[in-house]
């Protein structure tokens, strides 16, 4: 994991602050804001996230109001750190879209299946039987702590 998380905050060093894309019926919120709160504790403002969300809220602010509609746009200047659980179709397809448009794809992956091929660099998390699903829960939500963490101490090195 800390490999994963050299990558990242090299890429967002040299690229740009990393948009953060989950499936569409698992948004990673809760993983966008711990790693805002941690890269603002730490002064790591290299790896504070852009939220980049199926559908924002009108009248949301602007680092709430990135959507799936501006992947094209973001795909040189920032890398794209997917978490995703499962390899859902929409997912892939807009994560092979950016990744075509030259996107740096970075994904922390549940199915280490077709996520996988369209990444540069993959964290693969089990996630298959070890965690009980209940509404409302994640079971990227313990690596993402981790991962949340553990950025912003790899981009002050």
């Amino acid at each position: 994991m800390a490999r994963f998380a050299g990558a990242v905050a090299g890429a967002a060093e040299r690229v740009g602050r990393p948009a953060v894309l989950g499936s569409p019926d698992d948004e990673p919120w809760h993983f966008v804001a711990h790693l805002a709160d941690e890269a603002r504790r730490s002064g790591a403002a290299s790896v504070a996230p852009v939220w980049v969300r199926w559908q924002a809220p009108s009248g949301a602010p602007p680092h709430l109001a990135t959507t799936v509609a501006d992947l094209p746009g973001l795909a040189r200047s920032a890398p794209l750190l997917v978490m995703a659980a499962d390899s859902d179709p929409r997912l892939l397809e807009r994560v092979h879209d950016a990744r075509r448009a030259g996107a740096l794809v970075l994904a922390v992956d549940g199915a280490g299946g077709d996520l996988a091929a369209l990444a540069h660099e993959q964290l693969v998390v089990p996630t298959a039987g070890r965690h009980p699903r209940t509404a409302g829960s994640n079971p990227l939500d313990a690596p993402g702590h981790l991962l949340s963490v553990l950025l912003p101490r790899a981009a002050q090195g």
